[in-house]
């Protein structure tokens, strides 16, 4: 199956996201912070991946929602995001989650709003993102543990297991 590790993103704080929608650009509908994407992996290791991760131990925390980006490049859009300031602990549950997977790579916590397959105008776009702010504020309790269902070349998340912080 495929796998993956995630925050998940309260709904009502990125009511922003429709702001975007063109023909072209398709807005997501469940919104998370992926921690680690294992692709496919077997029933046995989600069993042993189950048993490391409720070994986290990380406080509750908050995080904010900040700037708006694309990946790869402004030349080349793939992505829309919004970016997630950490009040201290998310560097911690991301630590943790590496040292258990065996990755511990740097990166940009965010969240894909959108992904892109054509845009008319990718200057006004690039503006629209440029000048949209946003705020917001949630508290983290809990990370989570999904399959991946591709249907119909959209993916279906499924809840496989709940760790909550301390």
């Amino acid at each position: 199956m495929r796998a993956f590790i995630a925050i998940d993103v309260p709904e009502d704080l990125m009511s922003f996201a429709r702001d975007f929608e063109e023909p072209g650009v398709k807005i997501l509908d469940n919104y998370h912070m992926t921690l680690k994407f294992f692709g496919e992996i077997s029933e046995r290791e989600i069993e042993g991946l189950i048993v490391k991760l409720k070994k986290i131990k990380v406080p509750e925390f908050h995080l904010h929602i900040a700037d708006l980006g694309v990946f790869p490049s402004e030349e080349v859009i793939n992505v829309a995001w919004v970016g997630l300031v950490d009040s201290g602990f998310l560097c911690e549950l991301i630590k943790q989650v590496g040292l258990i997977c065996g990755d511990e790579k740097n990166f940009k916590p965010h969240v894909t709003f959108a992904r892109v397959k054509s845009l008319k105008n990718k200057k006004s776009f690039l503006e629209k993102i440029k000048k949209t702010q946003v705020s917001g504020t949630f508290e983290v309790k809990s990370f989570r543990l999904y399959e991946s269902v591709l249907k119909l070349g959209k993916a279906e998340h499924k809840l496989i297991k709940e760790f909550k912080l301390v």
